[in-house]
């Protein structure tokens, strides 16, 4: 099927809203052991759109692997520039006297992501932060994205297009993200009033 199962991040919601926290947690999830968990029914991958996806860019995806290949050093180390360390030696790093502690809604009706999760819980775990994992239904856990109430997700998106998923993600109007971009906007928009005519 052409779709991507993701973890969502509310980039509204400290310490989320910090670029190297963000992508700690990119370096510090393996993909390959993900995969490996589901037994040869996914394949890991980086970027956005898969091979069944229209518009698929094989050196996109090469470069984002690159970009983000397994690497919880470097997770670490973003983690001690953004202040977080471990300074009590009970293996969360903290900041401020606080633990790193986030939430994850995991879809208790996606059993590939219900099953993945205390895998991404276990990995992270090894770079210092505590994953609290919590089930409900798949709906309800689109409602809590609408409405900006979570800090991670499991999901899912299974458009054939490219131009059902991207301004999903990035049109600063219709899109979950606080990425703002007016010219990214106006392409989105000429895009999908071709498709409508």
């Amino acid at each position: 099927l052409p779709g991507v199962d993701n973890m969502a991040i509310n980039l509204k919601k400290p310490p989320l809203d910090d670029v190297r926290v963000r992508k700690a947690l990119m370096y510090a999830i393996n993909r390959e052991e993900l995969a490996a968990t589901l037994k040869g029914t996914a394949l890991p991958w980086y970027s956005w759109l898969a091979p069944t996806n229209f518009c698929y860019n094989e050196s996109l995806e090469k470069y984002a692997e690159q970009l983000y290949a397994y690497n919880p050093e470097k997770a670490k180390s973003l983690l001690k520039e953004a202040g977080w360390t471990d300074t009590d030696g009970d293996g969360i790093v903290d900041k401020d006297g606080k633990p790193l502690e986030l939430e994850l809604l995991v879809p208790v009706d996606v059993p590939r992501l219900k099953r993945i999760a205390p895998v991404i819980q276990q990995q992270l775990a090894k770079v210092g932060i505590k994953l609290n994992l919590r089930e409900f239904k798949i709906e309800y856990i689109w409602e809590k994205m609408y409405e900006w109430d979570f800090e991670l997700v499991l999901t899912l998106f299974w458009w054939a297009e490219p131009s059902g998923v991207l301004p999903y993600l990035f049109h600063s109007e219709l899109g979950n993200l606080t990425y703002s971009n007016p010219e990214l906007d106006r392409l989105f928009e000429e895009d999908m009033s071709t498709h409508k005519s």
